[in-house]
């Protein structure tokens, strides 16, 4: 039998990547803040102008990414507070190139007689297994 790792993982962040990708200009002291009302520990070095250490505690499985923290001070920060504003450059949408020949196939497959089955990733080897048989 083997306990659980109750250790808080330590993940670095950097302030200019949570700018950039909020489109805002948090200073450090503002993104700890936020960070701690989403229950994170934070430290930083004086001498580490742009990076910021986030512990992140045991029970945040979730938290995987540089991107997740920035998420969560999004949360905190509230998403009411940011301006909206429209995209510098627009964009016409299209289907991805495979996603079309996939659709293809499958249609193909379709009329051959064939039938599709999804399959579930996000379950467990029970669902999956030893309810087919």
């Amino acid at each position: 039998m083997k306990t659980p790792d109750l250790k808080p993982r330590l993940m670095p962040l950097r302030v200019g990547y949570v700018n950039k990708l909020l489109g805002m200009n948090f200073n450090k002291e503002e993104i700890k803040e936020l960070l701690e009302r989403m229950r994170y520990g934070v430290k930083f070095d004086a001498d580490e102008i742009d990076k910021i250490h986030v512990s992140i505690p045991p029970y945040r499985t979730d938290v995987l990414h540089a991107i997740d923290l920035v998420e969560d001070i999004a949360i905190a920060h509230g998403y009411e507070n940011f301006e909206p504003e429209i995209p510098k450059m627009g964009t016409i949408g299209e289907k991805d190139p495979l996603e079309k020949f996939s659709s293809n196939v499958r249609e193909l497959m379709l009329g051959f007689g064939f039938q599709e089955v999804m399959t579930l990733i996000m379950t467990n080897r029970g669902d999956l297994f030893d309810r087919m048989q």
